[in-house]
């Protein structure tokens, strides 16, 4: 009723379980990743909007060997990623079905302001700028992408959603790094060391 009275322009369906660590439980991923795009879609279908914008994931593809593309297959191999697909797949079949302007758009590792300090980054500065210890999985690879440059690019899919209906776009840079370097271009940053307790594989 909310969302009918309304009557938005731009819908951008951000809402996700299952991305953090401390995020367990399938049933709960299954509702959040599934359940609610459907009941979003549904709601919506009739509305005129311009565009809606659906957060996708890259764990959607799994892991692969090298920089992910959106002609690779989705294979994940986590029950978030295989929800999150899920998700993808209705807002597309929306997109044509209903003749709708519906995009996901996949982010990779964002980072920047606002950012929680729980997450690698923050958790590097942290330990650079308090000399604690960081435990580290060097050779884990991320492609990491600016806050800034993410919203600039979800401007352009909104701008180009009419074009772009029932497509997947990743945002990120195409290239990845190990967490390895990411420390070392923070000590280089900071001018401090880190101290590291390495993770056994």
């Amino acid at each position: 009723e909310e969302i009918k009275a309304i009557q938005p322009d731009y819908i951008f369906h951000c809402s996700a379980f299952g991305n953090h660590s401390t995020q367990i439980g399938e049933a709960e991923m299954l509702n959040a990743n599934v359940v609610v795009i459907w009941n979003l879609l549904q709601v919506t279908k009739d509305i005129p909007y311009k565009a809606f914008i659906n957060f996708g994931s890259s764990s959607e593809y799994g892991v692969k060997s090298t920089p992910m593309s959106e002609r690779d297959l989705p294979e994940a191999n986590s029950f978030y990623g295989c929800t999150k697909i899920a998700g993808t797949y209705l807002a597309r079949a929306f997109a044509k079905q209903y003749n709708k302007p519906i995009v996901t758009v996949r982010p990779f590792s964002v980072y920047g302001p606002g950012e929680a300090d729980h997450r690698f980054i923050p958790t590097v500065i942290n330990c650079l700028l308090k000399n604690k210890t960081l435990t580290l999985d060097p050779q884990a690879k991320h492609d990491w992408v600016y806050l800034a440059d993410l919203l600039d690019a979800i401007g352009l899919v909104v701008d180009n959603a009419s074009l772009l209906s029932g497509q997947t776009i990743n945002i990120g840079t195409g290239e990845e790094y190990t967490n390895d370097f990411i420390v070392k271009a923070l000590e280089v940053i900071s001018g401090k060391e880190c101290k590291i307790k390495m993770v056994e594989n």
